[in-house]
C-alpha cells in the first residue's frame, strides 16, 4: 500500500469528518435523555455506537499509516515532516481532533450526569413506594419500629 502525504491527509480529514458525526450523535444522545423518550433513547444510543464503530475503524487506519511511516511519533511531530504545501492542512486537522476529543469529553461528561440523575431519581421514587407499602408501621412493646431499609428474604418456616 502507497502512504502518501496527501492519502495521509485524505484519511485524516475522514477521521475528523466521523469524529464530528460522533459528536454530533453523542449530542443526539443528550438531547434524547433530556426528553427522557426510551425509544428515542434507544435509537440515539444505537446511531451512536454506529458511530463509534465508524470512527473507530478510521482512526485505526490513520494510526496504521502514521505507524508504518513514523513509527510511535506523535501526531504532531508527524506534521512538521509534511511538504510545505500539505502541512497546513495536516496541521489544521490535528487541532481538529483536539477540538473534537475535547468536545465529545463534555458531551459524555454531561450524558453521565444526566444518567446518574435520572437513576437518583428513580432510587427515590423506589424508596416513597417501598415507604408507602410499609405504611402502617407495627407496633411493639417498646414502641413503633422503623421500616427496614433493605429488603427481607424470610422462609416460611419463621
Amino acid at each position: 500500500m502507497s502512504d502518501s502525504w496527501q492519502s495521509f491527509l485524505d484519511t485524516l480529514s475522514e477521521e475528523c469528518r466521523l469524529f464530528n458525526a460522533l459528536n454530533e450523535k453523542a449530542l443526539a444522545l443528550s438531547n434524547a435523555l433530556v426528553a427522557n423518550v426510551p425509544e428515542v433513547i434507544l435509537a440515539a444510543q444505537t446511531e451512536l455506537e454506529q458511530a463509534r464503530k465508524a470512527m473507530v475503524a478510521m482512526k485505526s487506519r490513520r494510526r496504521a499509516m502514521q505507524q508504518r511511516g513514523f513509527g510511535n511519533m506523535p501526531l504532531a511531530s508527524v506534521c512538521q515532516f509534511a511538504p510545505p504545501q500539505i502541512a497546513d492542512g495536516l496541521k489544521r486537522r490535528a487541532k481538529e481532533l483536539v477540538y473534537h476529543t475535547t468536545a465529545l469529553e463534555l458531551i459524555n461528561s454531561n450524558n453521565r450526569a444526566l444518567i446518574l440523575g435520572a437513576m437518583e431519581r428513580l432510587m427515590a421514587i423506589l424508596g416513597v413506594m417501598r415507604r408507602a407499602q410499609g405504611a402502617p408501621l407495627t407496633y411493639k412493646r417498646r414502641g413503633i419500629m422503623p421500616l427496614p431499609d433493605r429488603s427481607m428474604i424470610m422462609s416460611h418456616n419463621a
